[in-house]
């Protein structure tokens, strides 16, 4: 990502070392009313936007995120055969309406269908899931809340925003310890846009507390041309702290830097 780019949206400073270029940004007007961090990293050459650095170290639930690596294992495990094996809705209503029917791996992800990656889970069982999570390093790797629970809105598991950067720089180069047919599938589930210039995989997040979500994260990359972008935003408030609002004011920097060229929804 060149820096006359970045500087067109205002620099902070910028720190250079022979491994990657640090941009902290100027951003209070797209995270206006959220404490805010996260990362873009671009993977050939390393170069790297920042928001709250120190803020990218502090780990979180990772919520809804956790459905990436969850699909990988499920697929691994043979929990699930492909994405469209049909798993029967389990008939607890939810005001999701989304949600209440049967549900395929490619229509869980894509609605972030709980009860159906809780199934997953349960499929997959304790000791396959830590020996996964360990494996591959996890955040704190800390399933004790429960096999069915652990990273959802009261769970144990937690991942800073530079650990969701390594866990999918991983993913997108191909250097996880599965199979080339699991993580292919889960990277085809997991595009939310597609154009001429560039394909978006993510994922959001929400943690809920007493009714108000307090929390909001998004993780994905980008494919553009020959380069790939990492990234990983979380967004903290007493309230209205949404996956969704995090992947809005992620897709906005996106356009804004140029990685996409379109303010899309």
């Amino acid at each position: 990502m060149n820096r006359l780019l970045i500087s067109s949206i205002g620099l902070l400073f910028v720190i250079s070392s022979s491994v990657y270029a640090v941009s902290e940004l100027k951003t209070d007007t797209l995270f206006n009313g959220y404490t805010a961090s996260g990362a873009i990293v671009e993977l050939t050459s390393g170069d790297t936007l920042v928001l709250n650095a120190s803020g990218c170290s502090i780990p979180h639930l990772p919520c809804s995120t956790f459905k990436i690596p969850n699909s990988i294992f499920a697929l691994e495990a043979g929990a699930i055969a492909d994405p469209e094996e049909i798993i029967k809705w389990n008939g607890v209503s939810d005001n999701i309406t989304s949600w209440n029917h049967d549900h395929c791996l490619r229509t869980a992800i894509q609605n972030s269908v709980v009860w159906f990656y809780q199934e997953l889970a349960r499929r997959i069982g304790k000791t396959r899931m830590q020996a996964y999570l360990d494996t591959i390093h996890y955040g704190n790797r800390d399933i004790s809340a429960g096999i069915d629970r652990f990273w959802l809105s009261k769970g144990s598991i937690l991942i800073s925003d530079w650990q969701q950067i390594e866990f999918l720089t991983e993913l997108t180069r191909n250097q996880l310890p599965f199979s080339k047919r699991s993580t292919d599938i889960v990277k085809a589930i997991t595009i939310q846009d597609s154009t001429n210039s560039y394909i978006l995989h993510g994922k959001t997040g929400s943690q809920m507390i007493d009714g108000k979500s307090v929390m909001g994260r998004y993780v994905g990359w980008i494919e553009q041309d020959t380069k790939i972008y990492v990234f990983a935003f979380t967004i903290r408030a007493p309230d209205h702290a949404y996956g969704q609002k995090a992947k809005e004011i992620a897709w906005e920097l996106f356009r804004m830097i140029g990685i996409t060229s379109n303010k899309r929804n």
